[in-house]
């Protein structure tokens, strides 16, 4: 074969986006040629919202219509959503009834075509994948329930519906606004040309084998976010293009004709790098015959797998497969509405949350030494239907006086489950009491006490509630006291001053009784005491007494001081002696 023109790397990548893009425009201008003008059709339809929740059902309804009519045409999808935006989703319109209406037609257009496989590269990297045929749209996985979505400068979330997710929040799950408005914290970034990599692809074959399998393991000068494989065969001149992974096995159409593989890399910030096959062998890869497979039997009699057990998330699934003729060894697939199931490879299968409201069905793949491999599909099973929490036991633990906790003790209740509580006073539930403990105050002196229970968790309905016995009475509690201390010095003239700690309750009122040398002082019943002359040479103490509602009165005596004493004299001031006067003298 006789090439004419060497081809490069880079600009046969940039070609067949070139080529994808011409499909797409091709297909789009298809579908709007169509004989619905969907933009007019979805603002027909929003145009009967009226700003109240009274029309949000049929106005949806009317929408949801639109989107199944137009099928599998994300230009159609495009054009509902402009002309829903358009109609009822400006700012000066938008309340929680239209902000309803918009999310929810996001919400049904995307569960279409939204992968929602988590990206699991490098956390620096670009992590936005784009939808293919979606013009323009891009996703980026928050989890198997929840996804940014972004056309341009555009962005929204996107939530699984029935998911635990979907209750929750924009705001919540992190896009800070709401359906088609304007990203400015989503975090993103946009992919620029300010950085260039590059592409190797190391050693490729001159020529191959039908039946041979050509593997590539190109290297890069940094990990780029995405990666595609374009290979092509070239045969008489006409080419055979497809877009694939990173090998290809080679097909007995190949036979006598030229491969060509290019593989373009790309990454934020970076400009888009190619590399081609072409350039490495200096042409095609050739194709020559290979060696006659072996002829492989098949089995005389198979069965497809039957599913038991029961459609409920918490459940088990278990295939089962009749014996085939001749016996076979069998491998098994779990798919949720068609779709594999990641890692769901053995003969059961416990339903999880996310397969609420799907539908599963298992296929088994018999192989034999000398057999063609053969795969059967089971029939799906009913819709999974929400999953039964286990109601377990419960009952009050603590001290029942005032100022104590009573707390809610539970065992036997489902693994992984949130439990809630609501505390009864009196039969009566307690506004805001709905912690596991509860501190008893004055107010519930007397009376009896109860707690109620139950759980939830995603994927499964509520649990029944369980209620606990009821507490005997709340008693009178007992003040938590501290010893007072006297400050002061026990000097007469002196002031002495009652400290008395911190007791519990805080809101505790104290009384004071002074002491001297054992004997009380008649009227001293204040939190301070001046001494007087009639302490000297006696010890000091107070008696502080505490009361508080719902607890019983108590007191507590201080230490005694050192004997009181005079004050110390102040001291003498400094003597002065008169200058003896001048003697005269006698004439």
């Amino acid at each position: 074969m006789q090439v004419t023109k060497k081809r490069h790397g880079l600009t046969v990548f940039l070609s067949i986006v070139a080529m994808i893009s011409a499909l797409l425009a091709s297909a789009t201008s298809s579908a709007k040629a169509s004989a619905v003008d969907w933009y007019a059709s979805a603002k027909s339809a929003a145009y009967a919202f009226d700003g109240s929740s009274g029309t949000v059902v049929s106005v949806e309804n009317a929408l949801f219509s639109l989107v199944d009519q137009a099928g599998p045409d994300p230009a159609a999808w495009w054009d509902i959503m402009n002309g829903l935006d358009d109609q009822i989703g400006n700012p000066a319109r938008e309340n929680q009834w239209s902000i309803k209406i918009i999310r929810d037609t996001e919400q049904k257009i995307v569960s279409l075509i939204a992968d929602m496989t988590p990206y699991t590269g490098t956390p620096t990297d670009d992590v936005w994948k784009e939808i293919p045929g979606v013009l323009g749209w891009e996703i980026r996985a928050l989890g198997p329930n929840a996804a940014l979505l972004k056309r341009g400068g555009k962005g929204f979330l996107w939530t699984r519906p029935g998911s635990a997710e979907f209750t929750q929040s924009d705001y919540t799950l992190g896009l800070k606004r709401y359906a088609w408005s304007d990203s400015s914290n989503d975090g993103y970034t946009e992919p620029g040309s300010s950085q260039t990599m590059s592409v190797s692809l190391g050693n490729v074959p001159t020529n191959v084998k039908v039946g041979d399998t050509i593997a590539l393991t190109p290297t890069f000068s940094v990990t780029p976010w995405r990666i595609t494989y374009s290979w092509t065969v070239e045969c008489g001149g006409v080419a055979d293009t497809s877009l694939g992974t990173s090998s290809y096995v080679v097909k007995s159409s190949d036979l006598n004709c030229g491969i060509v593989v290019d593989v373009g890399a790309s990454k934020a910030g970076y400009y888009p790098a190619g590399a081609s096959s072409f350039d490495v062998v200096n042409g095609l890869i050739s194709v020559g015959p290979g060696t006659t497979p072996p002829v492989l039997k098949v089995f005389s009699k198979t069965y497809a797998p039957t599913i038991s057990g029961t459609a409920k998330v918490g459940k088990t699934l278990t295939a089962s497969v009749k014996t085939w003729s001749p016996k076979a060894s069998f491998r098994y697939q779990w798919l949720s509405e068609g779709v594999a199931i990641d890692g769901a490879t053995s003969r059961t299968y416990k339903l999880v949350a996310a397969d609420l409201g799907s539908t599963i069905s298992v296929t088994a793949t018999g192989t034999r030494s000398g057999y063609v491999a053969l795969t059967k599909a089971s029939s799906p099973t009913k819709v999974v239907a929400l999953g039964s929490l286990a109601r377990g036991k419960v009952k009050v633990t603590g001290t029942r006086r005032v100022g104590k906790t009573l707390t809610a003790k539970t065992w036997s209740w489902s693994s992984g489950s949130t439990p809630f509580f609501q505390w009864y006073k009196n039969s009566h539930a307690i506004d805001g009491a709905i912690a596991k403990t509860y501190t008893l105050s004055p107010t519930d002196r007397g009376a009896r006490f109860k707690v109620k229970v139950w759980t939830t968790k995603d994927g499964y309905a509520p649990s029944s509630s369980r209620t606990s016995a009821r507490t005997a009475k709340v008693k009178t509690g007992y003040l938590s006291k501290i010893t007072p201390i006297i400050s002061g010095n026990a000097v007469i003239d002196q002031t002495l001053t009652a400290n008395t700690g911190a007791w519990k309750p805080p809101e505790t009122a104290f009384r004071y009784q002074w002491y001297r040398s054992g004997k009380k002082v008649t009227g001293a019943t204040g939190a301070t005491y001046l001494l007087t002359a009639n302490d000297r040479g006696k010890t000091i103490k107070v008696k502080v007494t505490g009361s508080a509602t719902g607890y019983y009165t108590s007191s507590r005596y201080s230490k005694s001081t050192a004997k009181v004493v005079s004050p110390t004299p102040p001291p003498p001031p400094p003597s002065t002696v008169a200058p003896s006067p001048t003697p005269t003298s006698t004439p």
